[in-house]
């Protein structure tokens, strides 16, 4: 793993559907500890997996803001992610690199997660090895990911400072 790879991933599961609990399935098959949301020391893999529409109370302002504390956040099911990123008060994302359909991925822009690397993922979306791919993707892809997301920081910073300093005209 390289130096600058995304060493702690969250994965936030809030679909029950017969492909996901698959996927959940084969990831506690590797030895992956699957329990419902909470705030926690991250671990270099945390998987959150609950029912969004009976479980929505586990995802509170203070779970959200403790997701800053990770690397990478993978979200899977389209209303969770939009149940999620729309709690977190976002105001879009700056897609990256979309894999295949259904699956997309990009940074963060606004709110509690401002700046954090996401991948969303459709609840019927990929076979019962996706999450595995996500981690192998974001542990293999992490070094060029970084230089973009920094590169990204640079730019925002230099829009905030001509949003307080705006160049004259001369």
């Amino acid at each position: 793993m390289s130096r600058s790879a995304f060493r702690r991933i969250v994965f936030v599961i809030g679909t029950y559907r017969k492909t996901t609990l698959e996927q959940i399935e084969f990831m506690r098959q590797q030895g992956f500890k699957v329990s419902r949301p909470r705030m926690k020391k991250p671990n270099e893999i945390d998987i959150f997996s609950f029912k969004l529409d009976k479980d929505k109370g586990y995802i509170t302002a203070k779970f959200i803001s403790s997701l800053k504390n990770y690397d990478a956040l993978v979200i899977s099911g389209g209303e969770t992610s939009s149940y999620i990123l729309k709690k977190a008060r976002f105001s879009h994302i700056i897609n990256w690199y979309c894999p295949q359909p259904l699956i997309g991925s990009g940074f963060i822009s606004g709110g509690l997660l401002d700046g954090k690397f996401v991948i969303l993922k459709g609840g019927l979306t990929g076979d019962r090895t996706i999450y595995m791919k996500f981690v192998n993707f974001l542990r293999s892809s992490s070094a060029e990911l970084v230089r973009w997301r920094w590169s990204l920081e640079l730019q925002g910073k230099l829009a905030s400072r001509l949003r307080e300093k705006p160049l004259s005209k001369n």
